[in-house]
């Protein structure tokens, strides 16, 4: 069967016997009563279109609502951006600071003579076994000597040597002392020396060599005093990545496997390397400092994370590690300790002192003022200026115009009753809105004496008589200008005129609040004029939906009916038609 045209199942065919065009008759007549359904279609569509362009409207609202709680808060956790300060300095290499909304308003003079430092501790001697004649050379800085040739130049000539990292250190001073011009190659604790015969002189490297011993003995980057030439890097035997308690880690003094304390943190010993240990003191956030094995001075360091001139706290508890690594000699851990100093500074030639270089205010005395020592400037202050922050305040101002112009463009193009591309000429709530967000505008907060109108702090669509038609635009703008002059003269009455008690912007946001308001009621009734707008449109298309639906049935079982009737015509048009030809075959036979 077919409604208005479209196949709904069935065979479908003209009139066999009348000869009659039954299909066309059917669609015409169903097309012909299907004209109350194409109306509430187009209307249905009508309204969706209505309510796409309300939602357009409606979400500029929103992006207005949001612009204007920035200027307006809304709870006690909001930012107020007139209460927002900034901090300058004069030399901000040498000292920044930054800045609560409690801070006030000033500036001062800050002189830096002295910068806060950690405290240090180091290994009084050395925690490991340096590099000996009878060491293989591989044991040297853990194995990093690799196999190649290696130049030594005695007066220019070149002699080059075979280093093989399996054999003895011995084998390779020999080697050395070998070489014509050369007197002696020594290690002393670690160190390589290198002794020319008198009028020799000596020179290390070629970039043809294909082993790194004169880099890692520091050779190259030596110091040659008269004969002697010694290497700037000792030599260490002390292996960082075998257990502690080891006789592989070669320690001066071995490693009893237990715990020791550093700051609040407790480190167990136990299996763990030098390299496993030195991890965990830097990792355990109770520790407080930094360590690392300084591998040419063949000692561990301690930093405390911290500065000022409090010492590390440090204890052996059931290992001896701190003892091992010379950080304790018996109860004494202040010995292998450079204690930190105070930072020193003048505000306004007043001196005071700080464990930190990050200075609090409990420190300074200004209330909401942190500030960040960067360098000194002994006999030099400079000026730290502590100001109302302006540019967030102006950002938020000037997009708060943007989207003010956004919304009141949009309303007058699509209810603009003489244009023909106007989809909401009939909707008179957006055009009251309009006015009325506008008209709050124009309002004058009496609170004030000084400033009672946006058009005072910058905010207005121009001077009357500005263009050809002697009023002012529709359009709103900003002057930063004469924001941040007023801002600069009264910002208390600034921001009252704005977000007071009686405040232009507050005044708005009720408004705006409003409007966007969701219903409460079941039938949609009570809402802001978008969602109420939203509920009415989605009620009535439902209810042209039903209609349509409902039409559509009556529809189809009356095109079931005509086709039934037009059935019924045929097959008694077929029963004539046999009955006459019957009559016809009996008269010819009466003849």
């Amino acid at each position: 069967m077919s409604v208005g045209g479209s196949t709904r199942g069935g065979i479908q065919f003209g009139g066999l016997v009348s000869g009659l065009p039954v299909n066309d008759i059917i669609t015409s007549l169903i097309n012909a009563e299907r004209t109350p359904i194409n109306i509430m279609e187009a209307k249905v569509q009508s309204l969706r279109d209505n309510d796409f362009q309300f939602k357009a409207i409606q979400n500029m609202f929103s992006r207005l609502q949001t612009s204007v709680n920035k200027l307006v808060p809304t709870s006690i956790l909001d930012t107020n951006l007139f209460q927002e300060k900034q901090a300058t300095s004069s030399s901000a290499s040498t000292a920044t600071a930054t800045v609560t909304t409690e801070a006030s308003p000033q500036s001062f003079s800050l002189e830096v003579t002295q910068l806060a430092t950690p405290t240090k501790a180091k290994t009084i001697n050395s925690v490991g076994q340096w590099i000996t004649g009878t060491n293989t050379i591989n044991q040297a800085a853990q194995g990093a000597i690799t196999n190649g040739t290696m130049t030594l130049f005695v007066n220019g000539v070149a002699n080059t040597l075979t280093v093989d990292n399996t054999q003895t250190m011995d084998t390779l001073l020999t080697a050395i002392g070998g070489i014509t011009g050369v007197d002696t190659a020594t290690l002393t604790n670690g160190v390589l020396t290198v002794t020319a015969n008198a009028g020799n002189a000596l020179t290390f490297g070629a970039n043809g060599d294909t082993s790194n011993f004169l880099d890692v003995s520091g050779m190259k980057t030596g110091t040659t005093v008269g004969l002697n030439t010694t290497g700037s890097t000792a030599l260490s035997a002390t292996d960082i990545n075998a257990d502690v308690s080891s006789v592989a880690a070669n320690l001066v003094t071995p490693v009893v496997d237990g715990t020791f304390t550093i700051g609040t943190a407790t480190i167990d010993t136990t299996g763990k390397s030098l390299s496993d240990i030195i991890y965990a003191i830097n990792t355990e956030s109770g520790t407080g400092v930094t360590a690392f094995y300084d591998r040419n001075t063949n000692k561990v360091n301690l930093t405390s994370k911290g500065t000022g001139s409090t010492l590390i706290t440090m204890a052996n508890g059931t290992s001896n590690f701190l003892t091992s690594m010379g950080l304790i000699t018996g109860l004494d851990s202040a010995t292998s300790q450079t204690a930190g100093q105070n930072a020193s500074f003048k505000i306004n030639g007043t001196t005071l002192l700080s464990a930190s270089n990050t200075v609090q205010s409990t420190v300074s005395g200004l209330t909401g003022v942190t500030m960040n020592l960067l360098a000194t400037n002994t006999g030099s202050p400079l000026t730290m200026t502590v100001s109302q922050k302006t540019d967030t305040l102006t950002t938020a101002a000037q997009e708060f115009v943007t989207q003010f112009n956004s919304i009141i463009s949009a309303i007058d193009s699509q209810t603009k009753l003489d244009s023909t591309s106007a989809k909401l000429k009939s909707e008179s709530g957006l055009r009251n809105i309009r006015n009325q967000i506008r008209n709050v505008l124009t309002e004058r907060n009496t609170d004030n004496d000084e400033y009672t109108s946006l058009s005072q702090i910058g905010i207005s669509t121009g001077a009357v008589n500005a263009n050809a038609t002697g009023s002012a635009t529709a359009t709103y703008s900003l002057d930063t200008t004469k924001l941040a002059e007023a801002l600069a003269d009264n910002p208390q009455e600034v921001q009252e005129l704005i977000m007071g008690t009686n405040g232009i912007l507050r005044k708005l946001k009720t408004v705006v609040d409003d409007s966007l308001e969701a219903s409460t009621e079941t039938n949609g009734a009570g809402g802001g004029i978008f969602p109420s707008h939203a509920d009415a449109i989605s009620r009535q298309i439902k209810i042209l939906n039903d209609q349509i639906l409902k039409a559509n049935d009556r529809l189809l079982q009356k095109e079931t009916a005509y086709r039934k009737q037009f059935t019924q015509m045929e097959s008694l048009i077929s029963q004539y038609r046999q009955q006459g030809t019957a009559l016809a075959g009996f008269a010819n036979q009466q003849q």
